[in-house]
């Protein structure tokens, strides 16, 4: 073991000042030479000849004994760490008192000296590295943990007893062990510069002030504390690169196992992480976890009912329905809420068949209601509309309406929007919220019946008896022409150019097209009859009259065109 520590000596490349761990006991030396040696070589028991066993043993039984060891040093290295843990302990106690009296003895003087001021950074200074002491001496003793976990990893690889299942979870274990030890050496690194930097500048202070000056001495205490504590980092990133060199080694070992795994081992520890994955704890909502298995199985069950609802709900649309003798719009309406209510009802079975509590949607709800706050107004209330508009229904299936000046017919109501086609055969989809917010005029609401009013004018001196006698009878020639309303012809007024005669008279409508038809046959069957009887429609016309007291004075005369010519 005496070459060891001379090797450990010429090689561990440490600079040698003081440091306020307590001094290792030679068998903490021998061990963490040990660890040195242990750790870069590929194969240990090559490198291990001061502790290797007897010729006699076999390479396994040598390899065992190699990991024995390793895991025996580290345990009585743990135990000296603890031991110089609550030395260090105290010794932090010892500076936040000592602190604490040089900050009382600054905050009384009115003008502090400058001796003074530099005992009190001097103070502050060894406050903190003893802060840093204690906190990297826990984090290297935590280290140790994970190091005796890595070695027992190995030596349970080097002996063949690890089952393809756990491969894959060390793997994944090792693999975020050595980001984090990556990480953490990056920042110690970076924190060893900062140190360096300061420790530059403090030693440039004390050089400049020079060593008879009384603050000299405690910037020479400053610079002191920045080495030790500048050392303290380089110990803890050796043994940080130390720690990542192992956790390398252990990840290479688990790689190439699972490289050398036969197939029928590589299904199963393919199976075990999807299981692992399956049953991962996302969160967990009244003391249940939620995992992605119970998400994927409950998205299935809910598309389950999903289809479920839309059969059902069109089965009950298309055949009770009928037999209820329900008239297309109400059925339509009876369907969409029936599908909408089974889609919630197929929601809440597959939480519950998963168990996962309706508190667990607390959080979107709440995102839910800010995000409908700040920019779903639009569609909740287009939403709120559709149910209105399925359970009141001011508006049905095959109705003939006027929105915004344009005719056409319902042809679906959903619950977002409906759709009504023009007579031009346009779709013009109108959201629910504008029934309800403007006026609609809803030509059929209660039945189909429509009043038409129609104007002719015939010419002054026509007989006005024989042009009412000949309205009528066309009225009641006309096949769309209802009896009842009675049809009514009105001698409205004495127009300018025309005596005005009004019909008023109503029909069965399901388009505008309807109307617009029998208007127009109404006024081809009025003007062939106006014909036969000599009675002619008037067009706009003026008669001009002059009031004169003389004759009036008529010459022609040629223009100056004729008289060129002549």
């Amino acid at each position: 073991m005496g070459a060891l520590v001379t090797w450990g000596a010429a090689h561990c490349n440490l600079p040698r000042m003081r440091t306020p761990y307590p001094r290792f006991s030679l068998a903490t030396a021998q061990a963490a030479l040990l660890w040195l040696l242990l750790l870069p070589a590929p194969n240990a028991v090559a490198q291990l000849e001061p502790v290797a066993p007897a010729s006699s043993t076999t390479d396994a039984e040598a390899e065992t004994e190699t990991f024995d060891r390793a895991l025996e040093l580290l345990d009585k290295l743990e135990f000296d760490l603890g031991r110089q843990l609550e030395s260090l302990r105290f010794d932090l106690a010892s500076a936040e008192r000592r602190f604490a009296t040089a900050q009382e003895r600054l905050d009384a003087e009115f003008d502090p000296d400058p001796a003074l001021s530099e005992e009190v950074a001097a103070r502050r200074l060894q406050l903190s590295a003893a802060q840093r002491s204690v906190s990297l001496l826990e984090e290297r003793l935590a280290r140790v943990s994970s190091q005796q976990v890595a070695w027992q990893r190995l030596n349970e690889l080097d002996t063949r007893r690890v089952a393809p299942e756990q491969l894959s979870d060390w793997s994944a274990e090792s693999d975020e062990r050595v980001e984090a030890l990556m990480r953490e050496l990056a920042v110690k690194r970076g924190r060893m510069q900062e140190l360096e930097q300061e420790l530059a500048f403090t030693r440039g202070r004390r050089e400049e002030s020079g060593i008879a000056k009384p603050e000299a001495r405690w910037l020479a205490v400053q610079e002191r504390v920045l080495g030790e504590l500048e050392a303290i980092y380089a110990q803890d990133v050796a043994n940080l690169e130390k720690s990542l060199s192992l956790q390398q080694r252990l990840l290479a070992s688990l790689e190439q196992e699972t490289r050398e795994l036969p197939l029928e081992a590589r299904l199963r520890a393919f199976l075990h992480q999807l299981r692992e994955f399956w049953n991962y704890e996302l969160t967990a909502s009244e003391e249940e976890p939620i995992t992605p298995g119970k998400i994927v199985s409950a998205l299935f069950i809910f598309l389950v009912g999903y289809a479920l609802a839309v059969v059902v709900s069109r089965g009950l649309g298309r055949r009770v329905f009928t037999r209820m003798r329900l008239e297309q719009g109400a059925a339509q309406a009876f369907q969409s809420l029936i599908f909408y209510l089974l889609l919630v009802v197929a929601f809440l079975t597959a939480l519950r068949m998963v168990q996962i509590p309706l508190t667990a949607f607390a959080v979107v709800g709440g995102a839910l209601a800010i995000g409908i706050g700040f920019g779903s107004q639009n569609v909740v209330n287009n939403f709120i509309s559709g149910i209105i508009l399925l359970a009141e229904r001011p508006i049905k299936i095959g109705d003939l309406i006027e929105v915004a000046g344009v005719y056409g017919n319902v042809e679906r109501i959903g619950l977002r929007s409906t759709r009504v086609r023009t007579g031009d055969n346009v779709h013009i989809i109108v959201p629910n919220a504008s029934f309800l917010e403007n006026n609609v005029v809803n030509w059929t609401h209660t039945d189909q019946r429509v009043r038409v009013n129609i104007t002719v004018g015939i010419v002054y001196g026509s007989p006005t008896r024989e042009a009412e006698r000949i309205i009528h009878q066309v009225l009641r020639e006309h096949p769309a022409v209802l009896d009842e309303p009675e049809p009514v012809v009105l001698f409205r007024d004495f127009g300018d150019n025309a005596l005005i005669f009004e019909m008023r008279f109503w029909i069965e409508m399901r388009t505008i097209m309807d109307r617009l038809r029998v208007e127009s046959e109404v006024r081809f069957r009025i003007d062939d009859l106006y014909r036969e009887a000599g009675i002619v429609i008037a067009f706009p016309q003026r008669d001009v009259h002059l009031d004169t007291t003389a004759p009036l004075d008529i010459r022609l005369v040629k223009g100056a065109g004729d008289a060129h010519e002549a």
